[in-house]
């Protein structure tokens, strides 16, 4: 049963979900945040949101974000950028057809406690014949990313998972020249290795 008071714990604020990612919470804090990420969709979107954000395009120079008011720019520039391009005509002669959007691939496991060796499986995208699939640990820091033409992909040996611990991967499908299409977050803790 749910202890009441972990019921009434309100979602993560941006602003922790912010220090939380750049590894700026107190250990306490730190914790909870991780017990909540581990029962709650919506934090953990905002924290694979956070983090990519925080990653630098390529090509381009790197920033970071610099708590709240970053992500508040970026909700403002989403609306006032949605606004305009709704309003445009849609019967406009000179617009080209618009790209049909691909599907995302859909994360198939690893999910919940998986035990064995780690392979990721996702479900096939149309118009696609790479993937990269990116590994993160608690903290919302990548600490590996490997590309297959498969819909398959076991994670390297020398990628040690510490059993128990809250990891979040995601695959991308690459739907035309350096444009991704990416799947939602998937939380999973490895299972502890059997007795011997």
């Amino acid at each position: 049963m749910t202890n009441p008071a972990e019921a009434a714990e309100a979602h993560v604020q941006l602003h922790q979900v912010v220090r939380y990612v750049r590894g700026n919470l107190d250990p306490e804090e730190h914790a909870r945040v991780e017990r909540h990420l581990s029962n709650c969709t919506r934090c953990t979107q905002e924290v694979g949101d956070v983090v990519r954000l925080s990653r630098p395009a390529a090509g381009r120079d790197r920033w970071r974000v610099y708590g709240p008011a970053a992500g508040l720019a970026a909700a403002l520039l989403l609306v006032v950028w949605t606004a305009r391009t709704t309003g445009l005509d849609q019967a406009s002669p000179t617009r080209e057809e618009p790209v049909t959007a691909a599907a995302a691939p859909v994360p198939v496991a690893p999910t919940a406690t998986p035990a064995g060796e780690m392979t990721f499986r996702w479900s096939p995208t149309s118009k696609t014949d790479r993937y990269r699939i990116v590994l993160f640990d608690s903290t919302g820091s990548a600490i590996f990313e490997g590309e297959s033409a498969e819909t398959t992909f076991a994670l390297p040996d020398s990628i040690r998972l510490v059993p128990g611990a809250l990891y979040l991967w995601k695959v991308e499908a690459e739907t035309s020249l350096d444009r991704w299409v990416s799947s939602e977050l998937v939380r999973f803790r490895p299972a502890e290795p059997p007795p011997r």
